[in-house]
């Protein structure tokens, strides 16, 4: 027999127990920033609902120029609606036997969930800077 057809034997150390429970700690790492992500989405959209009722009554009888009131609106609305749109459950193609096309699912979901929470921190902050401007620049009577 040659030395290319012989199987070569290969010495592998078992994993420490440190290295094993650092995986099984990023895979529920992972598990639980799905989760953690749509509990913040949740709330985001009790706190826009709530602020947009209370932005409509407040900035109406302060008499803020009705384009800042339109302008705080949207900025509340846009993310109530990005809220919405992170929640709502991914739905692809994808072949439970490749594991390559797993993860990138997996991470792809958890990408647009990020993504989704971004815009949202971005736009309400947006929205208070607006409604403090409105409120600090209206006519004074």
């Amino acid at each position: 027999m040659t030395d290319e057809r012989r199987p070569r034997i290969v010495q592998v150390e078992s994993a420490s127990e440190d290295d094993t429970f650092l995986v099984d700690w990023g895979r529920e790492l992972f598990s639980s920033s799905v989760t953690l992500a749509n509990d913040v989405l949740k709330q985001v959209i009790t706190i826009c609902s709530v602020l947009l009722t209370a932005a409509v009554g407040f900035l109406d009888k302060t008499g803020v120029a009705r384009g800042w009131q339109v302008l705080v609106f949207a900025l509340l609305l846009a993310p109530l609606v990005l809220a919405f749109h992170g929640l709502v459950p991914a739905q692809a193609g994808v072949d439970m036997r490749d594991v390559d096309e797993l993860r990138k699912f997996r991470d792809d979901i958890l990408r647009k969930k990020r993504r989704a929470l971004r815009w949202v921190t971005w736009l309400l902050v947006a929205a208070f800077a607006c409604a403090m401007l409105a409120v600090i620049t209206r006519p004074l009577t």
